[in-house]
């Protein structure tokens, strides 16, 4: 009897057993019970990351919706002033004579860029506004109603255009270099701005450096397309542009153009000396990126253009010397 009965709680299971059953069993729905708030708190995360993402590229969205909006508010609004404007069609602009050695020295600097030339280079020139491709041959220019102009904007003191280029704008000179960096000729708050003479200069447009600034702007308006003066065959097929004031029309043709600093010793006017003014001259053509073979001296006008350079902080400039009054 004494064994059966042991035999029959051997097969029973024991109190120990049982305890730990039934602490897996918790243990197990605790675990379960873990894993599902860890669940719902990924989820929880994931949602609100998401949201996070979509507020982002919502507000990313807006912001570059209202930049595309602003370009083609302000290229609009100089196409309204530009429509108003006259046109007449002048003369090829002279070529410039240059010596043996110059000419010898470009057919050089022509091989070696024709060897690091990549096969998707851009067009040498573009079609402007009055429909001009190409400087040397007959150009299509603006002609300046500065009375309607001046009812728009009493500061307008010229306009510009640089045939084979998109540049074809009025220029202003305001109290500061401030305003025109955030407002159209128009007077409308913008961020592409509008062309301007440096405040600072008396004299205008009759300085023997007028300065003239613009933005750099993606969509190719305002002075973007100086940086293009960067490639020498660009240069060679848009060497000038025309200035055209109240008293008349004057024709510059471009001898330097270089990447520089905000702070450079080249926004240089109202010079003291010839000797000074030499020096200038000297020092600005040994910035440039190629020699133009244009001879400059302390008698000539000259006219400075700046903007942005592509992608940087600094500046490219252009000078061009008044070659007809």
């Amino acid at each position: 009897m004494m064994g059966r009965e042991n035999k029959n709680q051997e097969n029973l299971p024991s109190q120990k057993g049982m305890k730990s059953c039934a602490v897996n069993e918790n243990g197990g729905a605790q675990k379960k019970s873990r894993s599902r708030r860890k669940q719902k708190n990924g989820a929880g995360l994931q949602r609100l990351a998401m949201l996070v993402f979509l507020a982002v590229f919502a507000l990313s969205l807006w912001r570059l919706s209202e930049i595309l909006i602003g370009y083609y508010t302000a290229i609009s609004s100089y196409d309204d002033i530009a429509a108003h404007m006259g046109q007449e069609t002048a003369p090829a602009p002279p070529r410039t004579e240059m010596s043996e050695e110059k000419r010898e020295s470009d057919k050089e600097q022509k091989k070696d860029q024709e060897n690091q030339k990549p096969a998707d280079s851009p067009a040498q020139s573009e079609t402007d506004p009055a429909g001009n491709t190409n400087s040397q041959q007959p150009v299509r220019l603006t002609v300046p109603d500065f009375t309607y102009l001046t009812e728009i904007n009493s500061e307008v003191v010229g306009w510009i255009q640089i045939p084979g280029t998109k540049i074809n704008y009025p220029i202003v000179q305001g109290s500061d270099n401030e305003y025109y960096l955030t407002h159209t000729f128009s007077g409308t708050e913008n961020s592409s701005g509008a062309i301007f003479l440096d405040c600072a200069i008396s004299a205008g447009l009759e300085d023997k450096n007028p300065i003239i600034y613009g933005h750099n702007l993606k969509s190719g308006a305002m002075f973007s397309r100086l940086n293009r003066y960067a490639r020498r065959e660009f240069w060679d097929a848009n060497p000038y542009l025309y200035i055209t004031t109240p008293q008349g029309q004057r024709l510059y043709q471009i001898f330097s153009a270089y990447q520089t600093d905000a702070g450079a010793d080249i926004y240089y006017f109202g010079f003291g000396s010839d000797d000074v003014f030499q020096e200038y001259l000297d020092r600005i053509r040994s910035y440039s990126l190629y020699d133009a073979g244009i001879s400059v001296t302390s008698e000539d006008s000259i006219i400075t253009l700046s903007t942005c350079a592509n992608d940087t902080d600094q500046r490219f400039v252009v000078h061009a010397k008044r070659i007809q009054n």
